[in-house]
């Protein structure tokens, strides 16, 4: 999988896109082999099953020296019952919220025509979805009705991103401010990566 992604690359360098004049057919054919290519290596990493639970948790490393504001190992959970409740983190190094359902969410995959890895998320303990950003660096509530969300790779890591609703294009990120989860850039190894561990 891995060698049919450098050779979709290798073949569109090849392939004369880059070639003056510009070829509309060449790149077209270059763009969907890329996307076929990338579709198929993302689908073959270890991804949420539809059948099971599993926490959220922090991968950033851009805090570290900084215990007021480390959130690596961090995990989402929700405080109480119901929608239009916040999202929020803490850190589980006591494992004070492991088997804990308010910090359990289930992967529901969505077929989507513009996004690979689309997913649903639900939470366990309370039924409802993570929801939508009202604006960037909002806290993040949960909702009745379900909002689409890609398992996004960014700098080798894992993103959450909204991709359909008001504000689509932030992803998940543990802010410092109250323990919020907001809607905030992607980016590896920082407080907008996230690991999904059954």
């Amino acid at each position: 999988i891995v060698d049919n992604f450098v050779n979709a690359i290798e073949t569109a360098t090849e392939a004369g896109v880059f070639a003056t004049p510009l070829n509309k057919e060449a790149i077209d054919n270059a763009y969907n082999a890329l996307k076929q290519a990338r579709h198929d290596f993302l689908y073959a990493l270890n991804l949420p099953k539809a059948d099971k639970w599993y926490y959220i948790s922090s991968l950033d490393e851009s805090r570290n020296d900084n215990p007021d504001l480390y959130t690596n190992g961090a995990v989402i959970y929700v405080k109480e019952y119901g929608a239009d409740k916040s999202l929020t983190w803490d850190l589980n190094e006591s494992e004070e919220l492991s088997y804990n359902p308010m910090a359990m969410w289930h992967f529901i995959p969505v077929e989507d025509d513009t996004y690979s890895l689309t997913y649903y998320v639900q939470n366990l303990g309370t039924g409802p979805y993570i929801g939508d950003y009202p604006t960037y660096s909002v806290g993040v509530k949960t909702y009745k009705t379900p909002v689409l969300y890609q398992l996004n790779i960014n700098g080798g890591q894992p993103g959450l991103i909204a991709r359909k609703g008001d504000n689509p294009g932030y992803s998940l990120h543990a802010a410092t401010v109250n323990k919020e989860i907001v809607g905030w850039s992607a980016g590896g190894k920082t407080a907008s990566a996230w690991d999904i561990v059954e």
